[in-house]
């Protein structure tokens, strides 16, 4: 949408009018105005979308022209015309314009269709078919026949209105057919092509008569004189005569119905032509009304103005003066009610419209999509096209066998066309998008509409929806419609527009059509909203390719993709949890709030030592934030939150996928960007910009990725003491004399055995000092202990230096924007990690792997034999810098000091000391057994 609006509404045209060509076309019975069968047709709802792009180019097009270059000029109180007189009013009359231009629209519409249908009518009514039937009775009957069947015994053109008789039967049912195209052609307002079918027919007096609406103009009253050759005069010059005779012939009952209604669309009398209207739907009254709007302004300036100028004192009637001479003496007095529709306002057409309609569609609009039982479906009424069409069929047809759903539905796309018709020409919107986004989730499936009714942030998405071609194409006009009036007009209700937007959004999404939701959802009117919608979208997608792509395409629409991932990050965990609470919960239970107790039972659980198909979607979640590299430090946050997860559940495999899942060296590339700008910018500007949660999330993921690497070393180092050990070879133990080759294999054997035992202590010797001081790494990581944040919340500058600001953006590492403020706590960088549950969790895990890591130390002190470290680690956890002492109840320091009161036991066995002294001050070594 961002072409111009009204080369849109010229495309749109175009696109739709192709469009039509390539579907079937119903038979005119199934209009949306005339049918057998209630339901409506994709052709015609097309036709009317169609309809709705010429009116807003014809409209806004004379708006925008009249707004920035308004012509707005004095009227001359000298030599003017008629025709000046008009075109003077119609540039200085924006409602008459208005006006005029919807006239136009509508006779436009049925101008169409008149050209569709006029080779196989227009062929029936030439000089040769005239009245032949009453002819061929004339030259075949006596005049007595003639009169006993009341025809007419000679024939003229006025031979049926001033004759006894009348025409022959079959003959006054052609003269009805072709009096009610030609009033047809009236109202298509294709009067030329009305003149030439009564010329073809040899009727000059009608053809000459619709000549007499032409205002009156002579280059002799112009300003300029003109030279003799271009002198040159047109219209009517008695015009005033014309309408006159046309009004009065109006209201003549001896007349045709329809050459009634032609004299009266022609002179402005309202009454006479909705009486011979032969039915009339909401187009045809409304352009009923506003063609007598115009016809009356329009004569009543004219009368006004005439007696000024060269032509003082003079009336078109006789084209000569004709002084002290009145009106009313020539018979040229017209009644009161002809001058009133020049007073009205468009909306007052519209209004007296819809009266002389007998419903609202704005209110039938509401109430067909509300289903109130107390509305009664108005009485549909065919047009007058549809009328000419079907004149051997009643003028309304009921329903008959069709569901109350067809009828509403097809009386919902009449009013809801109608009532966009009525607010584009009136500029009247808020009524209608409400009465829109009230009535659009009628075209939407059931399951749909519940999505819509709970939300999107949890929605489940359906995959197999059969969804209705014409509700589609109904919806994808309705959000082309919002989106241009978005660029013609400014203060439109968002919620509304915002409402038939998401109608259409939801349908992308259930049709899987990847490349038009990003370029939609990028339409609503907030980004939160935005952010919201596209995240439910994504977090549907199953394949990897499909949301790599889906992230393009919200990038290339403009979309905050670091706030879609986020918001699809915290979707997906909802859902897992929601997983996990129903995997682990008894049926019609409630699953009780995290709490320490439960995070405690938890970490006390089993060992798995395999991925669920949960622990896979939550590890490929890290995936959604991959892909901007802005997005490093949230990455890291996620990651932890699994990782705590995972350790917590003793799915060690899980927690080491999540590793491998992992940018590589996103630790160290974050680490290094950090120090980089405390070096460049200083300590304090660098803590003050740089989030504190970002360097919590890198401190937190040191801590775990250490004690993954320490649970790994401890598992190789046990496995290998445990499993690896050489065998001793076999020894002779019942006394059997071996002879020498025996003696010198089992010598062999031994000294083999030997030196790959002293290979595996001394392997076993390594990987424990290893092992120990990675343990001891891990008991006295740097304050304040392992697992505890470091940085301290504190308000961060509002300000800071431009180049830093550069700085940040160009590492593309931790420059992400944050989260939308008015979507509520989001968490830890927007990504639903409560910090409060994330300390919880920490303090747990920090308590159980600190005493896991304990006993670890014990473990390898005992095995190795260093029972001096053994004792000397009580010193460790006593230790107040480090605290470790707080992480054990009674019973667990009870355990600790069992194993360090049976290492003193065994150096009070060996050296004589319970500490490991020997006599005279000197330590024993850790090795002695």
């Amino acid at each position: 949408m961002k072409e111009d609006p009204l080369s849109l509404t010229e495309k749109f045209c175009l696109l739709t009018g192709e469009y039509l060509t390539g579907i079937p076309r119903p038979g005119r019975r199934t209009t949306l105005s005339i049918k057998t069968s209630y339901e409506p047709s994709l052709y015609n709802a097309i036709d009317l979308e169609r309809s709705v792009w010429q009116l807003i180019n014809a409209l806004y097009s004379d708006r925008l022209c009249h707004s920035t270059s308004p012509n707005i000029s004095p009227f001359k109180p000298n030599r003017h015309s008629e025709k000046e007189i008009v075109n003077h009013l119609y540039d200085n009359d924006d409602d008459l314009r208005e006006t005029q231009i919807i006239v136009d629209w509508l006779e436009g519409k049925v101008r169409d269709g008149i050209t569709e249908v006029a080779e196989k009518y227009e062929c029936l009514f030439n000089d040769k078919t005239i009245w032949e039937n009453t002819l061929h009775l004339l030259e075949t009957l006596d005049m007595q026949d003639l009169k006993s069947k009341h025809l007419v015994t000679h024939l003229f053109p006025d031979a049926a209105l001033i004759g006894e008789g009348g025409l022959a039967q079959k003959d006054v049912s052609d003269e009805n057919l072709y009096l009610h195209y030609l009033f047809l052609c009236v109202r298509g307002g294709d009067l030329q092509r009305a003149q030439r079918l009564c010329l073809q027919r040899g009727d000059v007096t009608r053809a000459v008569a619709m000549e007499g609406w032409r205002p009156f103009h002579s280059s002799y009253l112009s300003d300029e004189t003109a030279p003799p050759e271009g002198h040159s005069v047109e219209g009517n010059a008695t015009r005033v005569l014309s309408k006159c005779v046309a009004w009065w012939n109006a209201e003549n009952p001896s007349l045709n119905p329809y050459e009634r209604a032609i004299f009266a669309a022609q002179s402005g009398n309202l009454s006479a032509l909705l009486q011979n209207m032969t039915s009339g739907n909401w187009e045809d009254l409304l352009w009923a009304h506003c063609r007598a709007l115009v016809e009356s302004r329009v004569d009543a300036t004219l009368r006004t103005n005439l007696d000024c100028g060269p032509r003082a004192n003079t009336l078109s009637v006789f084209g000569r003066p004709q002084k002290d001479l009145d009106l009313e003496d020539l018979g040229l007095q017209l009644p009161d009610s002809a001058w009133l529709p020049g007073s009205w306002t468009l909306s007052e057409a519209f209004a007296k419209a819809e009266t002389a309609l007998g419903w609202s569609p704005i209110t039938c609009l509401s109430c067909v999509a509300e289903g109130g039982s107390s509305f009664v479906t108005p009485t549909l009424r065919p047009s007058e096209m549809s009328a000419f069409l079907n004149h051997h069929i009643a003028d309304v047809l009921q329903p008959s066998g069709d569901s109350r759903s067809q009828v509403d539905r097809q009386l919902l796309l009449q009013a809801m066309f109608y009532t966009i018709f009525r607010a584009i020409a009136l500029r009247e919107y808020s009524d209608m998008l409400a009465a829109l986004a009230s009535s659009v989730t009628f075209f939407l499936p059931t399951t749909i509409r519940e999505i819509l009714t709970a939300g999107v942030t949890n929605a489940d998405w359906p995959e197999l929806v059969t969804l209705d071609p014409l509700n589609c194409q109904v919806l994808r006009f309705l959000v082309h419609l919002v989106l241009c009036l978005q660029r013609l007009e400014t203060e439109l209700p968002d919620e509304h527009c915002n409402s038939i937007l998401e109608a259409y959004i939801s349908t992308l999404i259930v049709e899987r059509r990847y490349p038009l939701i990003a370029a939609y959802i990028a339409q609503l009117s907030s980004p939160s909203r935005q952010t919201r919608w596209y995240a439910s979208f994504l977090s549907g997608l199953r394949k990897a390719e499909d949301r790599q792509q889906c992230l393009e395409y919200a990038a290339a629409a403009g979309l905050n993709v670091q706030s879609v991932t986020r918001a699809v990050i915290r979707i997906v965990r909802r859902r897992f949890d929601e997983m996990d609470r129903a995997e682990t919960s008894p049926k019609g239970t409630v699953v009780p709030s995290a709490s320490v107790e439960t995070i405690a039972d938890i970490v006390g659980g089993d060992v798995v030592g395999y991925l669920t198909q949960v622990d896979k979607n939550r590890i490929a979640a890290i995936d959604w934030l991959v892909h901007d590299r802005a997005q490093r430090g949230e990455v890291l946050v996620l990651a932890n939150s699994l990782l705590r997860l995972f350790i917590a559940m003793r799915k060690l495999q899980a927690a080491r996928a999540v590793l491998d899942r992992l940018p590589l060296a996103i630790l160290d590339q974050l680490k290094l960007k950090i120090i980089q700008a405390e070096e460049d910018y200083g300590v304090d500007t660098a803590r003050a910009v740089i989030p504190p949660w970002l360097a919590n999330t890198v401190r937190e993921h040191e801590c775990l990725i250490l004690y993954l690497q320490v649970r790994e070393s401890f598992d190789q180092w046990y496995f290998q003491i445990k499993s690896t050990k050489p065998t001793p070879p076999a020894t002779n133990n019942d006394g059997t004399t071996f002879s020498l080759a025996d003696r010198v294999a089992a010598e062999e054997a031994e000294k083999n055995f030997r030196a790959r035992l002293e290979c595996w202590n001394h392997e076993i010797e390594l990987r424990s000092l290893s092992l120990v001081k990675q343990l001891e790494s891990l008991l006295t990581y740097e304050s304040p202990g392992w697992l505890v944040d470091a940085a301290i919340t504190q308000p961060r500058l509002t300000t800071c230096p431009e180049e830093y600001e550069a700085a940040l953006d160009v590492t593309g590492m931790f420059a992400s924007t944050p989260a939308d403020e008015d979507e509520g706590d989001l968490g830890i960088a927007g990504l639903g990690d409560s910090p409060h549950a994330r300390k919880l969790q920490m303090n747990v895990l920090r308590e159980v792997c600190l005493r896991e890591v304990v006993f670890m130390l014990i473990e390898v002190y005992r095995t190795t034999g260093r029972h001096v470290s053994c004792v000397r680690l009580a010193d460790l956890v006593a230790d107040k810098n480090f605290g470790i002492f707080k992480l054990f109840n009674e019973c667990q320091m009870q355990s600790l000091l069992q194993h360090i009161q049976e290492s003193m036991l065994h150096l009070q066995a060996v050296c004589g000391d319970a500490l490991g002294y020997r006599v005279g001050g000197e330590t024993t070594a850790d090795a002695l057994l």
